[in-house]
């Protein structure tokens, strides 16, 4: 039986800190990592919209919360109504999304 003992701060008191190694497993990381940026000519990072996943309005501006191409959701983004409405297949998509608003009956 193999024993390793954990440095851990007097805080953890309460556990052994000695432990068989059949009970420790290998640390997977599944978070999205993000693909390697593509820069512009100014030097700037390129990413494209996949899709608009909600919207808002902050202080009288509509905002749209974006998921970027290849990027997980916790590189989800809120970006201005002008800078969404630019990537006309992104909009469209997302307009076909909402339901049909019907004029009030009178």
């Amino acid at each position: 039986m193999t024993t390793v003992t954990l440095d851990l701060s007097e805080s953890w008191y309460n556990i052994h800190l000695t432990i068989n190694t059949e009970n420790v497993k290998a640390y997977n990381d599944s978070r999205v990592t993000p693909p390697p940026e593509r820069l512009d000519r100014r030097g700037r990072p390129i990413r494209v919209m996949e899709r608009i996943i909600a919207q808002r309005t902050l202080r009288g501006r509509k905002e749209y919360l974006l998921r970027w191409e290849g990027y997980g959701p916790q590189h989800d983004t809120w970006e201005s109504e002008n800078k969404v409405r630019r990537v006309k297949e992104v909009w469209q998509q997302y307009q076909f999304t909402l339901p049909v608003r019907r004029p009030p009956r009178r």
